[in-house]
């Protein structure tokens, strides 16, 4: 249908709805490409102070005193992975008091788990020892 002036109307709706719908296409790839970005996003783990109350969940009043079959090994100082390495290589990152009291102590412990992260970073080659794991073991027990 064309009017006197030589306009076609059908095409011309037609024209403006096709560019309504790619509009609407656009827009509706827009929030689908934001919800896609939403989802890969980490998401945040929110915790709330005091979430096990409700639950039952309560510590005695005396929780952080030694047990009496425990006394013992209370006294004693457990080196965690850096501090072991550092006392085995002089480092100066350790303070003189707690190299002195490694030192002189004999109720230093070893963590099985700190022995275990050089055995891994030995196998990996971030870490050399200079000498093979065996005499490394007994030279830490000695």
């Amino acid at each position: 249908m064309t009017n006197p002036y030589g306009h076609d109307y059908r095409r011309a709706e037609k024209e403006v709805i096709a560019a309504i719908e790619q509009l609407q296409d656009e827009h509706l790839l827009a929030q689908i490409e934001e919800l896609l970005q939403k989802a890969s996003e980490p998401k945040k783990r929110v915790r709330e102070l005091g979430f096990a109350k409700s639950e039952g969940f309560c510590m005695a009043d005396d929780f952080d005193e030694p047990l009496e079959d425990m006394k013992d090994y209370m006294k004693m100082l457990l080196l965690d992975t850096h501090a072991l390495l550092w006392y085995a290589q002089g480092n100066v990152e350790l303070p003189p008091r707690l190299v002195d009291f490694i030192s002189t102590q004999s109720g230093c412990c070893i963590s099985q788990v700190s022995l275990w992260e050089v055995a891994i970073k030995v196998t990996t080659g971030k870490m050399r020892l200079g000498m093979d794991y065996i005499s490394c073991l007994r030279l830490v027990q000695s």
